[in-house]
């Protein structure tokens, strides 16, 4: 059996970048299940994430020295949504605290949701590396 890209990027970066940055998603997905759906005014809120380069530059860093062809930032991203997707009550509730639906996006469904939040994120970050090989073959 094939290793699992979240294995090799654990091993890469080590465990304690890991953590952090699975600290930082679950932080995201903390605040965005503590946003209220909608505003004042009955308008449909949607999640921004925060600004977080600034926080991470050593892992900015550190991922360039290893030649990661992805940021920090893109899995934090993974985790935050996958995450998000088992907490959330609905599809729609999810794309709201999301920050809205992307055409670029996986279209998620509740069968996703029957093999645990783990596969999902092993899913998602193999297509990443899929993603990522495609790209480096096109240049």
């Amino acid at each position: 059996m094939a290793e699992l890209y979240q294995d090799k990027l654990r091993k890469a970066i080590g465990q304690d970048i890991y953590s952090h940055l699975d600290n930082e998603a679950n932080k995201e997905v903390s605040l965005s299940l503590r946003m209220p759906l909608l505003d004042e005014n009955g308008k449909t809120n949607y999640y921004k994430q925060r600004y977080l380069i600034g926080n991470l530059l050593d892992e900015l860093r550190r991922f360039e020295e290893l030649g990661i062809k992805l940021s920090p930032i893109d899995i934090i991203q993974t985790l935050f949504k996958c995450k998000l997707f088992f907490a959330a009550k609905c599809l729609d509730e999810y794309y709201q605290r999301a920050g809205g639906s992307f055409l670029s996006e996986t279209r998620l469904t509740l069968k996703d949701k029957s093999n645990g939040v783990e596969v999902l994120i092993s899913e998602h970050l193999n297509r990443i590396e899929d993603n990522i090989r495609e790209r480096v073959l096109l240049l």
